[in-house]
């Protein structure tokens, strides 16, 4: 494969684009930027997607943790809606079923609160 500038034997490819750089192409554009890119362009673009990136995980990392509070606050509803169903009309159908959702809301909030510990 050949440089896109020069008629020289290409030793590396530029990420973004995908052109095919020599070495003193591959050697001028590195000082330029943190990563190897074959134009200042393809370097802010690259710099740019690597910002969107960190901001999606960011909010990635807040809607789980937004998620896991949600689920043990209504883990906590259906855990007092086990017990006003106990106290108050003892049906064994709305006292599982209740226990059973309070089980497994708190299940998905450890599960959104580890999700989201993992993202840091």
């Amino acid at each position: 494969m050949k440089c896109f500038k020069h008629d020289a034997e290409a030793v590396a490819v530029c990420p973004y684009c995908g052109r095919a750089l020599c070495r003193p192409c591959a050697t001028a554009s590195a000082t330029a930027a943190p990563r190897l890119a074959c134009s200042e362009e393809c370097a802010t673009a690259m710099l740019r997607n690597e910002q969107s990136l960190e901001m999606l995980l960011q909010k990635s990392r807040q809607s789980a943790r937004a998620n896991a509070i949600y689920c043990y606050l209504a883990a906590g509803i259906c855990v007092g809606g086990t017990f006003a169903a106990w106290q108050w009309m003892p049906v064994p159908l709305l006292m599982w079923f209740t226990g059973a959702s309070a089980v497994a809301l708190l299940i998905s909030g450890f599960w959104f609160g580890r999700g989201a510990r993992k993202l840091n």
